[in-house]
């Protein structure tokens, strides 16, 4: 029996400083995987500080800025593939003694790099900024306490009609928390296939529509209420031929 290699490419692009052609411009991810586990140790991977912005570019010449909330998959991209990966941020300086190879920084877990002295994020937990400080830590609570909220609001109005932000409509089909991502989500089958799945995510299945009508979205990125399908001029028996 023969096992498809279903991993996700990366290929790594640091800007607007490039790292040496030595260096391991290469990450592996699985379309389950949330973004930010990548982004996160990024710090150690390439060279970077901060990460201003990163965007997966596709095959097809389009481009994504990548959500680190959200996993690959829903980001769009397919086990199996290969992608491009733009790195915009602050890059580290690197120490190259004259006459040796530069040597890449060897990849770390994210328990080991937690647990190391001496890196950006030690000195971020020792000094309280950042994701650590207090200011921060009120704002996730805040978030926290939102979603909640909007859970409890939402989670009997299964059914119900919606509008998202970029005027797309379709039906509330799932409200609650997930395997593929903390937090709660709200499922959507669409009136239209701008979604990105069959309401199904790493093979489980959380609501049923057509593929390509499925969406997953956080609970403040739609509206509820009166939102018919949109007309689209085809109906009228004057223009049915």
């Amino acid at each position: 029996m023969s096992f498809v290699d279903t991993k996700i490419k990366l290929l790594l692009k640091r800007l607007p400083k490039p790292l040496p052609d030595n260096y391991n411009l290469v990450a592996d991810v699985r379309s389950g995987e949330t973004c930010s586990k990548l982004l996160d140790s990024l710090q150690m991977r390439i060279a970077i500080s901060t990460v201003e912005q990163a965007v997966v570019k596709f095959g097809s010449g389009e481009s994504a800025i990548v959500n680190p909330s959200v996993t690959w998959g829903e980001m769009g991209l397919k086990d199996g593939l290969e992608y491009v990966l733009e790195v915009r941020g602050q890059a580290m300086d690197l120490e190259v003694n004259a006459g040796e190879d530069f040597k890449p920084v060897e990849y770390m877990t994210e328990k080991e790099y937690d647990e190391k002295k001496g890196t950006l994020r030690d000195f971020l937990k020792t000094n309280k900024l950042g994701k650590f400080s207090e200011d921060y830590k009120e704002k996730k609570q805040k978030e926290t306490e939102e979603q909640l909220a909007l859970y409890q609001d939402m989670k009997d109005k299964v059914g119900s009609r919606v509008e998202l932000e970029n005027g797309v409509r379709g039906e509330l089909k799932f409200v609650g928390e997930t395997d593929f991502a903390t937090g709660f989500w709200a499922g959507i089958g669409l009136d239209e296939p701008y979604g990105k799945n069959n309401g199904s995510v790493n093979g489980k299945q959380y609501f049923t529509c057509v593929d390509s009508y499925g969406l997953f979205l956080r609970l403040n990125k739609f509206k509820i209420g009166d939102f018919p399908p949109l007309d689209d001029g085809l109906l009228d028996d004057d223009e049915i031929i």
